[in-house]
């Protein structure tokens, strides 16, 4: 059955009255056996079983790349959220110990689960692959990056990488970048 909790989250201060009040509310009635949030983001008093994904977190480490709302949220609100769930997921190993270390949580509670593709993404055949090539870099192969365009992403080091690549090895590769630009990539572009 689905459930809808309003109102839209597109603001910390928005997440604190979903989560803390609206969604609390909401569960006390559903009595749900568990409730994951996939974002980071969860109540600070839990009324079931909680599920929090923690990516990573970087807005401890990178805290100017983040805007000023979401920062604090992140910062104040993650070490009590990550405490208080029952199972944190993330997504690499190495978020698995930044997380358990930085906010002195057990490993255990920490489950890693990498991201993946849906079924629906499957290789391409060799004529559709030639066709995309000469689409997107002139019909030469390319590293492809899939994410927002934000400078926590170490994006800098992977342009000097990838430079550094193709001074190397006399490669003709390109690097072919998918996802948002941000407002914050100014220097990036």
């Amino acid at each position: 059955q689905t459930h809808v909790v309003h109102p839209q989250v597109r603001h910390p201060f928005l997440a604190v009255i979903w989560f803390d009040f609206q969604l609390k509310l909401k569960l006390k009635r559903i009595q749900p056996d568990v409730f994951i949030s996939p974002d980071g983001m969860n109540s600070l008093k839990p009324v079931c079983k909680y599920i929090t994904v923690f990516h990573d977190i970087n807005f401890v480490h990178y805290p100017r790349y983040f805007p000023y709302f979401l920062r604090n949220y992140y910062i104040k609100r993650s070490p009590v959220i990550a405490h208080n769930s029952n199972r944190i997921v993330t997504v690499s190993e190495f978020s698995a110990k930044d997380i358990s270390r930085f906010y002195e949580i057990s490993r255990d509670k920490i489950d890693v689960i990498y991201n993946a593709v849906g079924d629906e993404f499957k290789p391409l055949s060799k004529e559709k692959k030639n066709e995309v090539r000469q689409k997107i870099c002139q019909g030469r192969e390319y590293f492809v990056f899939v994410g927002g365009m934000y400078h926590r992403k170490n994006l800098i080091n992977q342009f000097k990488g990838f430079e550094q690549f193709k001074d190397e090895t006399g490669s003709d590769m390109c690097m072919v970048y998918v996802g948002q630009i941000v407002k914050d990539a100014k220097e990036l572009l």
